[in-house]
């Protein structure tokens, strides 16, 4: 899947990164403002994903190993926003962090001589 990086903010994508937590506002601007439906969808594909994850989880018998990945794949769904580890959504949505911190930081650089 090719990406199309020219109409992307990737200050507001670093920025949504910060947290150890995302919610869906923050999934929603890595998925570049994305559509009610489509975000749904992704969202349900996610929460399979962790649902996944977590089962593989709870196969593993060394115990620090088995919570690391529980961390790893934790999310919330019984409140609103939805919440998920920041870790399991950019193994998902195949998102490369340190990619967006140097574009971002590119950006600010710009910003400054303009």
């Amino acid at each position: 899947m090719k990406r199309d990086y020219k109409n992307v903010n990737f200050i507001e994508m670093e920025e949504a990164l910060i947290y150890p937590f995302l919610t869906t506002k923050e999934i929603r601007v890595l998925l570049r403002n994305c559509s009610e439906s489509k975000l749904s969808k992704n969202l349900k594909d996610i929460i399979a994903f962790f649902e996944k994850k977590k089962d593989e989880a709870n196969l593993i018998e060394e115990p620090n190993e088995q919570n690391k990945m529980k961390a790893k794949y934790f999310y919330e769904i019984d409140c609103r926003p939805y919440r998920f580890s920041k870790l399991g959504i950019l193994e998902v949505l195949h998102v490369d962090e340190n990619y967006i911190k140097s574009q971002a930081k590119k950006l600010r650089e710009m910003q400054k001589w303009n």
